[in-house]
């Protein structure tokens, strides 16, 4: 005859005991597996002998046996029971003595604790970025593990704390599926299937947690191409740490340190072809109108044949742009003799004008 022993799912009874109602229901699957139960309900009395004072062989062994079942029964309920209380409850002759000690002293307390159980049930929510398949789930098995030990939940506290421990963003969708649920069941007279419900809230938890993932790797994404981008703008700090540098060439001066844009040598040359062009458009006002005309623009009209005048015109079209000072030819040294020429052309046709105002 082998050891009796319990299984590992029967719980110790603790100090408080705050976990009767769990420790009660596994112990009572346990010992009705085994026969015993019968020993802690009382429905297993000691068999007594038609006579007392001379009982029979039978009878002996009948009873010499029910003491052994209660006395193992006994055992048992001791290997989960506190030592102080398994000390206390000894001297007690039957199982269901024992039993029942236990029971008296702690379900009191027990009571409290299946409030503390229900209400924590009704206050569990999903906790922010958890899985919420995982949470259902957990939902699903702890109600199953209260109803176990005495905690009623019923089907419509059930779907309050499904509804309210789920994110904002599945709330909605769970309130207008179990309304569907709930029209779908009057035409069809059959009461809602929360499990059907659970599944539907965990896929759309599933399709939400997918988009989600998607749009961060986007986003990811663009944030690592921004921070190529950023590299190739960093700037180093030089030992003293006041000075920065930029990586590269400039584009304009070909020099280590700064950007075209930053480049002093581009600075200096537009500021100088600025002034130029200033001075340029100073200098291009309107000629003096006692600006003597530069023999090399010059234009003769030979009106000998007419009424005898001759015109000296400038051609504009040919003259120097932007230019306000006299010709070359005329500060020239070298160009002496078409000055002198021109000269005598000249002294000629006033000589010839004044012929023929005497004339």
């Amino acid at each position: 005859m082998s050891f009796p022993v319990l299984p590992v799912t029967v719980p110790h009874l603790k100090e408080d005991g705050s976990n009767l109602a769990a420790f009660a229901a596994r112990f009572q699957e346990a010992m009705l597996a085994t026969h015993r139960w019968t020993h802690f309900n009382g429905t297993a009395t000691r068999p007594a002998p038609r006579d007392a004072a001379n009982p029979t062989s039978t009878e002996k062994q009948e009873a010499s046996q029910w003491d052994q079942e209660d006395a193992i029964a006994a055992y048992l309920l001791s290997l989960r029971l506190p030592d102080d209380i398994a000390m206390d409850i000894e001297l007690l002759p039957t199982a269901k003595e024992q039993w029942d000690a236990v029971c008296g002293t702690f379900t009191p307390k027990s009571e409290y604790a299946k409030m503390d159980l229900h209400q924590s049930f009704l206050d569990m929510k999903c906790p922010k970025g958890g899985d919420v398949r995982e949470f259902i789930t957990g939902l699903k098995t702890q109600r199953h593990q209260l109803r176990a030990i005495g905690v009623t939940i019923t089907d419509v506290e059930y779907e309050r704390t499904i509804l309210r421990g789920i994110p904002d963003s599945l709330a909605t969708y769970a309130s207008r599926t179990l309304t569907s649920f709930r029209i779908a069941s009057r035409y069809t007279n059959k009461p809602v299937d929360m499990s059907e419900l659970i599944d539907m809230i965990s896929d759309e938890a599933d399709r939400i947690k997918t988009r989600r993932a998607l749009k961060d790797q986007a986003q990811n994404k663009g944030k690592k191409g921004g921070q190529t981008d950023g590299a190739l703008a960093a700037t180093n700090t030089s030992e003293g740490g006041n000075t920065r540098r930029r990586k590269g060439k400039c584009h304009h001066c070909g020099k280590k340190g700064h950007w075209a844009r930053e480049c002093r040598t581009k600075k200096r040359e537009e500021a100088a072809a600025n002034s130029s062009g200033q001075s340029a458009q100073a200098s291009s006002g309107t000629k003096p109108e006692n600006m003597p005309v530069d023999p090399v623009n010059a234009t003769f009209d030979d009106n000998s044949d007419g009424d005898g005048f001759w015109t000296v015109e400038e051609d504009v079209a040919h003259a120097p742009p932007n230019r306000a000072e006299p010709g070359p030819l005329m500060d020239d040294p070298e160009s002496d003799d078409e000055w002198q020429d021109f000269r005598a052309k000249l002294e000629g046709m006033e000589g010839r004008l004044d012929n023929e105002r005497e004339e």
